[in-house]
């Protein structure tokens, strides 16, 4: 738990210093892609940190093509059995 309350401080203090040097550029797209890119960061730092498994990126596409791969895979089978 003070792993993950470490990494967040000092999380917060890169923030800061970061923040000002993307704010000198006021560009809103580039401040945006900044904050989000650093905590999807910093969640997973955390995570890591206290130990939690991490799901693989593959396994939801795997979940999300399966309906379609079958249907395929059969109607493909059959093409190549003519």
């Amino acid at each position: 738990m003070l792993i993950g309350i470490g990494i967040m401080v000092i999380s917060v203090f890169i923030f800061w210093f970061e923040l000002k040097k993307v704010k000198k550029t006021e560009s809103k797209k580039e401040s945006i892609t900044f904050v989000m890119g650093f905590l999807i960061a910093v969640f997973f730092s955390v995570t890591l940190a206290l130990g939690y498994p991490i799901p693989n990126p593959s396994l939801l596409m795997d979940y999300l093509f399966q309906p379609v791969a079958e249907p395929l895979s059969k109607v493909l089978q059959q093409y190549k059995e003519r």
